[in-house]
């Protein structure tokens, strides 16, 4: 098996289009798919269903996709401790905004947040725009979401 085969495999499922991807990695589209049908025929499985609107992991790509995640992440951090560094981004972070910011616009992104920084706890605070920015000011928060009507 073949790391960047591997590496080919998680990007196009990630992106979930051939071309996209290889636009993304300045690869020829038919490279990314070689390198993928080689992981397929090295390992005897089918990973990708492929079509014309894009690619689906198959019940063992979905698998092999979220070992993928886990290697790639430790291989990162090994990088991080041969460069004698270590990237950790934990703790809390004070949001404070509107109920229209939380509601409309943010539970999905701090969803995702969550998912890629489990050590950050983000703490949520609403609240009007004026005292968004007081809390800002004061250093109670880190980050401040608001809509302020501009006058003309």
């Amino acid at each position: 098996m073949e790391i960047n085969h591997l590496r080919v495999f998680f990007e196009v499922a990630k992106v979930g289009r051939f071309s996209e991807t290889a636009k993304r990695l300045n690869i020829s589209q038919s490279a990314l798919s070689r390198s993928v049908a080689l992981l397929e025929e090295s390992e005897g499985v089918q990973l990708l269903e492929r079509s014309k609107k894009g690619v689906e992991l198959t019940r063992i790509g979905r698998l092999v996709f979220s070992r993928c995640e886990e290697m790639f992440r430790t291989f990162h951090e090994i990088e991080g401790l041969c460069r004698g560094t270590r990237e950790t981004c934990e703790g809390p972070l004070n949001i404070a905004t509107t109920d229209h910011v939380i509601n409309d616009l943010l539970l999905q992104p701090i969803q995702s947040f969550r998912h890629l920084f489990p050590k950050v706890i983000p703490s949520i605070v609403t609240g009007t725009p004026d005292g968004i920015i007081e809390s800002l000011v004061k250093g109670n928060s880190e980050v401040g979401l608001l809509f302020v009507k501009v006058p003309v």
